[in-house]
């Protein structure tokens, strides 16, 4: 199974200039450390809420600028 960190690894280390956000239903398992490493810059939660969704983009795009 590949879970979301390790995806967001292998994405992160061809193009680390690509924002990464991890939407998970595991939270207590994601250690902030291991996300930052992997080049996730935000963890939502499921289920996940549009307007929760909407925000994190929106800081996403203003990073990435």
């Amino acid at each position: 199974m590949l879970h979301g960190t390790t995806l967001a690894g292998m994405i992160h280390e061809l193009r680390a200039d690509i924002p990464i956000l991890l939407v998970t239903g595991h939270r207590e398992r994601q250690t902030d450390p291991r996300a930052l490493r992997a080049g996730i810059i935000e963890i939502l939660d499921k289920p996940l809420r549009v307007g929760a969704l909407r925000e994190a983009l929106g800081r996403a795009f203003a990073a990435a600028h």
